[in-house]
């Protein structure tokens, strides 16, 4: 207490140490920057892409000869610790390796080796197994794998699963709505409206399991045009009218092929220095692809993004020649980091939605409704409960899962949000 307090003739009589952390070198705590400072640990600094994305100990984990690696590598293997690829089952009790690694106990699996479940992705992430590494390497064909079958490969590399591209992320819209509050307030509204309208109570008294089957079960259903729908296909997911709107900045669009699922799986963009290489590549392959097709729609590229890339006479920085400069000049840097395969996809997939989200702003489609600006209803994917009859929202028809409902950003209201501007809200 006197060293907490800063009491001098205590700390300069009395020498103070942080305590040992009980877990020792098990501590799955090795992210909490305020625990690593409160205790101390047999384990150097965790390294912060530990453990699946540290690119250097993806290299190490995988070497028969470690002195062959390179030295970046080594050095960093040295400076930091990381998660045992083997966990629990780890064998290596030399010095060196207890004190560079970090080793997460988790829990075993019941059936050990006579596991059923061992194709099953989520099951392998989730819990020990016997000659089945805890932090296994990704496969670099992801889930176009054709080797998935084989049970070496399967147990050796990491694959996506099933539910890894449909993760809907979290962007914090509902972060100041007050729910409980809302709901009391949609109940006396209603109750409010029932009364009003001197509805009958039902017969029985109770709701009806009709209706309560019909509620439990019903899906959210979303609807949009061919033209939005190919957009859709082209980025992997679906998109509020204001994303929609930002497809016309080739920025926006940049950010937005690199966020691809198929682009996620690309190992070196996760490394800072080729992910700006491969953004302004891309920024300047969507701008020339928005240039060549005429699309005057189009936000201008800053200049301070592409100043200092700019080749030497060429004017303005929006030209074409500029574009070309830039698109050849990281094309070549890129090939040094990346495979073919991997650079090709990146190329096709920014031109596939350079070129829809032309389309897509040649031919304007969904409603657009001013009211939805201002409520900002824009910036969410609308959907409804039960049958959508909206036909001129188009004629494609989405049925989400139900567990959408549960994610932390959706809204839910009982009559449209324009509603609720026009003041028509629980009267009709």
């Amino acid at each position: 207490m006197e060293y907490q307090k800063g009491v001098a003739s205590h700390c300069n009589k009395l020498r103070h140490c942080a305590p040992r952390c009980p877990q020792g070198s098990f501590c799955v705590m090795f992210h909490d920057r305020n625990h690593l400072e409160e205790f101390e640990h047999p384990f150097s600094n965790p390294c912060p892409r530990s453990p699946l994305d540290c690119l250097h100990y993806i290299e190490l984990a995988g070497a028969k000869d470690t002195r062959r690696l390179s030295d970046v590598t080594q050095k960093h293997c040295i400076k930091y610790a990381h998660v045992c690829k083997n966990g629990r089952n780890c064998t290596d009790n030399t010095p060196l390796h207890l004190s560079k690694t970090i080793h997460v106990a988790r829990h075993l699996c019941h059936y050990q080796d006579k596991c059923r479940n061992l194709n099953d992705e989520e099951h392998l992430n989730s819990l020990t197994h016997p000659n089945v590494p805890d932090i296994r390497p990704a496969c670099p064909f992801g889930d176009k794998c054709r080797d998935l079958r084989k049970f070496d490969h399967k147990v050796s590399l990491r694959h996506p699963s099933a539910s890894e591209d449909g993760v809907v992320q979290y962007y914090g819209s509902n972060e100041n709505t007050n729910f409980v509050q809302n709901q009391k307030d949609n109940v006396a509204n209603i109750e409010d409206f029932i009364s009003k309208n001197k509805w009958k109570p039902l017969p029985s008294g109770a709701i009806p399991q009709q209706i309560l089957n019909w509620i439990r079960t019903i899906q959210p259903i979303h609807r949009c045009s061919p033209i939005i729908f190919e957009s859709i296909l082209l980025h992997g997911h679906v998109m509020s009218r204001e994303y929609m709107e930002h497809l016309k900045d080739p920025i926006f669009v940049a950010h937005s092929v690199l966020h691809h699922t198929r682009m996620r799986r690309i190992e070196e963009l996760k490394t800072k220095t080729c992910k700006e290489d491969a953004t302004l590549y891309v920024t300047a392959l969507v701008a020339l692809e928005f240039e060549n097709n005429g699309f005057t729609a189009a936000t201008v590229v800053p200049p301070t993004l592409l100043g200092a890339e700019v080749a030497k006479g060429t004017t303005p920085y929006s030209s074409k020649e500029t574009y070309e400069h830039i698109i050849k000049k990281k094309e070549i840097k890129l090939s040094k980091t990346m495979s073919k395969n991997n650079l090709i996809a990146l190329h096709t997939k920014a031109i596939e939605i350079a070129q829809a989200s032309i389309k897509l702003h040649s031919d304007p489609a969904g409603i657009g409704h001013p009211p939805d600006k201002a409520s900002g209803t824009d910036k969410l994917v609308f959907s409804i409960l039960g049958p959508r009859l909206g036909h001129y929202y188009g004629d494609v028809i989405l049925v989400f899962k139900r567990e959408i409902l549960h994610h932390p950003d959706a809204n839910l209201s009982v009559q449209a949000a324009t509603s609720f501007a026009s003041g028509n809200a629980y009267k009709w």
